[in-house]
């Protein structure tokens, strides 16, 4: 009777924990294709903020790194910050060895281009 009650308290947990997780990665892919929306429009800072808020979700969310790093150079542009341009260096040089062939590639290019 123990066992059984410990596999259906363990099932439980693990549901709950899948749950959050998809809901965790349901609100990082919202916030990154509200940044999306917004760095077509070219409103950069709101991007920005979305992929900020992205990775206060998930950390380690790559996409949103880059997507961030790339909305920083566009504001650069406009406002001319250095500040800006040094963050998404940064990050760039950060994702350049990612594991996501794609994502090193266009870090590799940005970087050359910086």
């Amino acid at each position: 009777m123990k066992k059984n009650i410990f596999i259906i308290a363990l099932i439980i947990g693990l549901a709950l924990n899948l749950y959050s997780s998809n809901n965790e990665s349901r609100k990082e892919r919202n916030f990154i294709s509200a940044g999306n929306d917004e760095y077509n429009n070219e409103n950069y800072l709101s991007a920005i903020e979305n992929y900020k808020n992205a990775l206060k979700v998930c950390p380690l969310s790559q996409v949103a790194e880059f997507n961030l790093a790339s909305a920083l150079v566009k504001q650069n542009t406009i406002k001319q910050d250095s500040t800006m341009l040094a963050d998404a260096e940064k990050i760039f040089v950060g994702l350049k060895n990612s594991n996501s062939k794609s994502i090193s590639q266009k870090s590799k290019f940005n970087l050359g281009n910086i």
